[in-house]
């Protein structure tokens, strides 16, 4: 639903299509696609302006932004997890039979993904002011 939402949005920032064309296009009732867009509503991830007793929704994009955010920082933080993981088990093998052992391998909570701080999210807000 956000999705098509979304597609129809793109040419005059808003989506003006009536229940009845999502419900064919979706092949649900209309409830069900009232009922959808209320739940989008409620979540913020649109609001609804009528104007001249046409209804005009618009996709939310800060929430969007947010969203994107969560997912891009999620895929980041469990790539380098994996990574660090994948890094640990080849060490392994190939050095079986030597003594030395880095610091990450004999403690693996390092490779562990966690949430930043706010000094530190302050901190990086601050470094990245400069490149904006």
């Amino acid at each position: 639903m956000y999705g098509i939402i979304n597609s129809l949005s793109n040419k005059k920032e808003y989506c003006y299509a009536s229940n009845h064309y999502f419900s064919k296009v979706l092949g649900v009732c209309t409830k069900t696609i009232s009922n959808s867009i209320q739940n989008l509503a409620s979540r913020n991830y649109i609001y609804i302006k009528y104007v001249d007793n046409q209804r005009q929704i618009y996709i939310n994009e800060e929430i969007v932004r947010e969203e994107n955010a969560k997912v891009v920082e999620k895929k980041f933080y469990d790539n380098i997890e994996r990574n660090c993981q994948y890094k640990r088990k080849e060490f392994i093998k190939d050095n079986k039979n030597k003594n030395d052992v880095p610091y990450w391998l004999e403690h693996s909570e390092v490779c562990k993904s966690e949430e930043m701080s706010l000094n530190d999210k302050g901190e990086l807000e601050s470094i990245m002011k400069k490149y904006k």
